[in-house]
């Protein structure tokens, strides 16, 4: 029996947007770039592995309660996201960022 509900994915949800905003953060990063070569890419495969796990989560969870879109895509997902990003960011930084602390 169909519900009659659709989903629509539009270009803000597709993951480019962010992949392209990943790619200058970690170019503007400290480090070689033979660490930037491959660790850029991860992050791509990162994003749209976590793009079709949130667009999927977000269709499963309001096949029967629409109600709740806003919250998981508006919020939930989008912070998870971004803060993914932030944490793969901050990895790189501490593990390639030839970051040195010297006590002078």
């Amino acid at each position: 029996m169909s519900t009659g509900v659709g989903v629509s994915i539009v270009w803000g949800c597709t993951g480019i947007k962010q992949s392209f905003i990943w790619l200058i953060i970690i170019l503007a990063a400290r480090g070689s770039w033979r660490t930037k070569l491959w660790y850029i890419p991860a992050g791509w495969l990162f994003a749209y592995a976590f793009n079709i796990f949130r667009i999927f989560m977000v269709a499963l969870l309001t096949r029967d309660h629409p109600e709740w879109f806003e919250l998981l895509h508006a919020y939930l997902f989008k912070y998870l996201f971004y803060g993914c990003f932030f944490l793969l960011w901050m990895v790189y930084d501490l593990r390639f960022g030839d970051v040195r602390i010297t006590n002078e």
